[in-house]
């Protein structure tokens, strides 16, 4: 019997999309194919996750900053669990994790095959933001020890080519995948939001995010403050942490919005709170995937997003998407206008009912990949055969579902270990 393959997981400090990443990564590998562990600085909510998926933790002190002597002292302990776990395979989440574990590996007479994934964009070489040259030969350094690189989005494939000589021939895309358990659960908007704080009989528009510069919160929130001098019945909600919390707040202050906007902060129920919005808003200055935007369209909620990066490759050709250009409030508050004012702001009509929709009929549709295969109940038994005439009837949310479903992205993800071990024999 074929033994499972050892993988540690390094991941640098989330609290945010890598977080939701890695969990579902690990949690979708078949423990009779990959005997793994996940290793970084975790959060007390990182550790109950991996714990809730059965998948083993430790914590080591891996940076959230360039710190030489705080990487190094990370990497040591990487090293300790490689050898002692006699590891085959580890997968780096995040560059700062890529760093230590490229470290890590450094003087091990048969160091296992390294894998690193690109959450986010490196900086870019050229430009007013042009980096420094101990940070550019860091990120050269680094992504010429690796053996395989997975990039969220081919803008950051493209992004990162540039720091390699072959031109980003050892990476690949791996989209990130999207759970569809997540929103089976049936929603009461009203209800939620009575919970939530907000005016049952207003519209609600919002942003999922961390609230840190490149997501343009700010940018939302000089939009909301124009929206709310015309429209009067809407509430804005932020949800999401970060750096930036206490400066936002006090934006919100001085735009006068205090009254009309909410911050959540971190939540484990964002498909119930996507379920009770009107509008979702995706603001990026930069945005590499935009898991958040992609399942609010995928919960039938109008989003309006910033046309960059990995929004428009992700989510360009939904009907149910507005691209805005970024760093502009006006453009913004004029889309949200717009969105609003098709709203029917009756509480029986409300997006719950595409909540309801993907928590019965749409999902089991979306495990049925049958848009070229008519099945024959004639005959005996039953029989599928391809029909060059088949209409892919699937609605677009079934679509997206089926293109980011998350199996898919494990799938992926397994085939390229596959690569990586035949590889190196």
């Amino acid at each position: 019997m074929t033994q499972p393959t050892r993988l540690i997981h390094v991941v640098r400090p989330s609290d945010g999309g890598i977080r939701t990443h890695v969990v579902g990564l690990a949690a979708g590998l078949p423990p009779s194919q990959f005997d793994q562990i996940v290793a970084g600085a975790l959060t007390r909510e990182f550790q109950v996750e991996l714990a809730r998926e059965l998948i083993p933790w430790a914590i080591v002190p891996v940076p959230g900053a360039a710190s030489p002597r705080a990487l190094l002292h990370a990497a040591k302990q990487v090293q300790r669990l490689v050898v002692s776990r006699d590891a085959e395979i580890v997968h780096a989440h995040g560059y700062l994790a890529g760093l230590t574990a490229a470290w890590a590996l450094r003087g091990l007479p048969q160091p296992p095959g390294l894998v690193l994934t690109a959450h986010v964009f490196p900086p870019p070489l050229a430009g007013p933001s042009r980096v420094g040259l101990a940070e550019r030969t860091a990120y050269r350094w680094l992504f010429a020890r690796i053996d395989r690189g997975i990039a969220v989005s081919e803008s950051i494939r493209e992004a990162v080519a540039g720091y390699t000589e072959d031109g980003g021939g050892r990476w690949s895309v791996i989209h990130n995948g999207i759970d569809p358990a997540r929103f089976r659960r049936r929603v009461d908007p009203g209800a939620k939001r009575q919970e939530l704080g907000l005016n049952p009989s207003a519209a609600v528009v919002g942003v999922v995010a961390r609230l840190s510069p490149e997501k343009g919160v700010d940018v939302f929130l000089r939009a909301a403050a124009q929206v709310a001098e015309e429209l009067p019945n809407v509430d804005f909600v932020v949800i999401g942490d970060g750096p930036e919390r206490d400066a936002l707040e006090l934006l919100a202050h001085e735009l006068r919005l205090s009254g009309q906007v909410v911050f959540l902060g971190r939540r484990r129920d964002v498909p119930e709170i996507l379920a009770s919005l009107d509008v979702l808003v995706a603001p990026s200055r930069e945005e590499s995937f935009g898991l958040a935007a992609l399942e609010g369209v995928v919960a039938g909620v109008k989003t309006i997003a910033s046309d960059v990066g990995g929004l428009r490759e992700v989510l360009g050709e939904s009907s149910s998407v507005a691209f805005v250009p970024p760093e502009d409030p006006a453009a913004l508050a004029a889309a949200i206008r717009a969105e609003l004012m098709t709203v029917r702001l009756d509480p029986e009509e409300r997006p719950g009912g595409s909540a309801e929709t993907l928590g019965g009929t749409l999902l089991s549709l979306a495990d049925m990949l049958v848009s070229e295969t008519e099945f024959n109940l004639d005959e005996t038994g039953l029989q599928a055969t391809a029909q060059p005439h088949a209409v892919d009837r699937r609605t677009e949310q079934e679509v997206l579902l089926d293109r980011f479903h998350i199996r898919r992205m494990v799938k992926r993800t397994i085939e390229l270990y596959a690569e990586l071990l035949d590889a190196r024999g």
